[in-house]
């Protein structure tokens, strides 16, 4: 399976004016309707589909980060998949994850007995964004003519594969390992992070803070193997918690058993440390240890359950 099999001059827009985000979707929706080999369930539009893609946009955005979006959506008894590509004329506002506006979009919408069709060309699309000659030719391109020929130039694009480099989000906060320990908490907790990374001078991952690991400072290694603490009620556990926040550093209390994968790595040994080995999140790194992104459970439901 080939992404450029999906792709024509009529669903590919270089270079779009758009008003907001729904008027984006619209848009990409009615270009979408010119995919190769797409069957319309009866009485299916492209309100309809819009309005699946919206819908979708309002559970979370799809707001990847760096500037990227990709929005999709199901709807039962299409057949097929329905693609579109765009950038954009002018950076648009997209709640994005990472705060930034987008400037480029891929659209897909398929069934949800043919979700795995639209994971495999999801995947496709994100390796093509991260390919920043590919990505930087894709917008400099002024029609969709040169806008096509980007993409059908590019090698490797046939890997059926969900890997981390197509899931991952980018990293929003991470701390260093002489930051303030309370520093790094509050923002924690401003942010609503369950874990972050520590990362030393080169930007390679080094250890996590983690709500687990701080709440744990003050429990002793023996509390781990009760089932029952009735006999220790009045036992303060954050006692010294709150007195190492006080006067420590990130890097005097992070832990160093954390989960690094490389970007190629599989779903499935994404989901064995999230998911059997209780990991909060597993850092993307590349070979020399620097973090290029992070997967949590959040990221691969978006991605498996969502599309």
């Amino acid at each position: 399976m080939e992404l450029p099999q999906y792709l024509t001059v009529e669903n590919l827009l270089p270079r779009l004016r758009v008003r907001d985000k729904e008027d984006l979707i619209r848009q990409m929706v009615a270009a979408s309707l010119h995919t190769p080999g797409l069957s319309l369930p009866n009485g299916t539009g492209t309100a309809e589909l819009s309005a699946a893609v919206l819908a979708r946009e309002r559970v979370l955005s799809t707001g990847v980060g760096e500037g990227f979006a990709f929005p999709h959506g199901r709807v039962e008894g299409l057949q097929g998949l329905a693609v579109s590509a765009a950038t954009l004329a002018e950076p648009l506002e997209y709640e994005a994850i990472d705060g930034q506006p987008v400037d480029f979009a891929f659209l897909t919408i398929t069934s949800a007995q043919q979700a795995g069709l639209g994971l495999r060309v999801v995947a496709q699309l994100s390796r093509l964004v991260q390919e920043s000659e590919c990505r930087e030719a894709l917008r400099r391109a002024r029609d969709p003519e040169e806008f096509l020929d980007c993409i059908t130039r590019e090698e490797g694009l046939t890997d059926p594969v969900l890997r981390a480099r197509y899931i991952m989000r980018p990293v929003l906060l991470k701390v260093a390992v002489d930051t303030p320990l309370r520093q790094a908490t509050h923002e924690m907790l401003r942010r609503r992070f369950e874990a972050i990374p520590v990362l030393d001078d080169d930007g390679r991952v080094v250890g996590e803070l983690s709500c687990d690991g701080l709440f744990g400072l003050g429990i002793p290694d023996f509390f781990r193997q009760l089932k029952s603490i009735s006999f220790v009620r009045d036992f303060d556990p954050l006692e010294k918690y709150f007195n190492e926040e006080a006067h420590s550093t990130a890097g005097d209390v992070m832990s160093t058993d954390f989960a690094a994968l490389p970007a190629n790595a599989t779903l499935l040994e994404l989901l064995y440390a999230l998911v059997v080995q209780h990991y909060p999140k597993v850092y993307v790194v590349e070979d020399n240890g620097v973090c290029l992104g992070i997967v949590d459970r959040i990221a691969v439901l978006d991605r498996v359950i969502h599309g």
